[in-house]
């Protein structure tokens, strides 16, 4: 861009227009706006379901659970006539729209509303194109638990806590008496890993990085995530790590948006277990 302007008192010594000029560069981008459905706490990329329980479900809830989505509602992306399954004398109390791109029996579920024929997400890994939390190189165990680092494989089986940071880890596996703690914390699962494994109601109260506790630099770009388990493709309905499976304990509390497509998620625990997302 080149700006003439025409040239007063300095005519005395040079008679020509000033002029000024500037150049730049113009580049477009994805957007991180918007890439997931807005307010909805539960959300299943899977693109089909079986409609028997326990077989590869998108949403389901059996057994005597119940299961309470507050302020905000759940999405299904699977196309089919059982997109949201609700059985036996489970509890789904959905206190915002229960939508899908197949339909559902909206008699199993208590829902604010009911959407069904929606059209199908754009990827199955909306989030794909974004940077990843940067791992910090090497184990860094510490008296009480660990510092961020790169790990392969925790088998937590007493008290473990976590400093504030990310933390880049293949498996996490805890049993009963195992109690996982932290706050500001990101678990980044790499492509491949073997998921996690909670048994035997073993506890958890690790909480996400907020705009109080994130990290300049490290954690403040991902406030609200606390688990991703990450996959190559941006086609992240296929299975292709291990399955994030949480048994809560009487005590559990885990504040943060877990982010799996490439997973099976399960979560249970008794009455006391508490999934806060973001």
């Amino acid at each position: 861009i080149t700006a003439p302007k025409p040239s007063y008192f300095i005519q005395l010594v040079y008679p020509e227009p000033l002029e000024v000029t500037s150049s730049g560069i113009g580049y477009c981008q994805p957007s991180h706006q918007s890439l997931l459905p807005p307010n909805s706490a539960i959300i299943a990329f899977r693109s089909t379901s079986a409609c028997n329980m326990g077989n590869g479900e998108a949403i389901g809830n059996t057994g005597s659970s119940k299961i309470y989505v507050h302020n905000s509602g759940i999405f299904s992306n699977s196309n089919s006539s059982c997109a949201i399954m609700g059985r036996g004398s489970s509890t789904f109390i959905v206190e915002g729209p229960c939508q899908a791109v197949g339909q559902f029996d909206g008699s199993k579920l208590q829902c604010d509303s009911e959407v069904e024929n929606l059209s199908p997400l754009a990827s199955m890994n909306p989030l794909h194109n974004l940077p990843r939390p940067a791992c910090v190189p090497g184990e860094h165990y510490t008296a009480s638990g660990a510092a961020p680092g790169t790990y392969d494989s925790w088998d937590i089986k007493g008290e473990f806590h976590l400093e504030r940071g990310v933390y880049c880890v293949r498996e996490i596996k805890m049993n009963a008496k195992g109690h996982l703690t932290g706050e500001g914390v990101i678990l980044y699962m790499p492509p491949g890993n073997k998921g996690i494994r909670i048994n035997g109601q073993g506890s958890g109260n690790l909480s996400a990085p907020t705009r109080e506790n994130c990290i300049e630099n490290v954690t403040c770009d991902w406030i609200g995530l606390l688990i991703w388990s990450d996959v190559n493709s941006p086609n992240g309905d296929v299975v292709e790590n291990g399955p994030i499976h949480m048994n809560g304990g009487s005590e559990d509390t885990w504040r943060g948006m877990v982010y799996a497509p490439g997973s099976e998620c399960t979560m249970e625990g008794n009455q006391e277990a508490q999934f806060h997302g973001v």
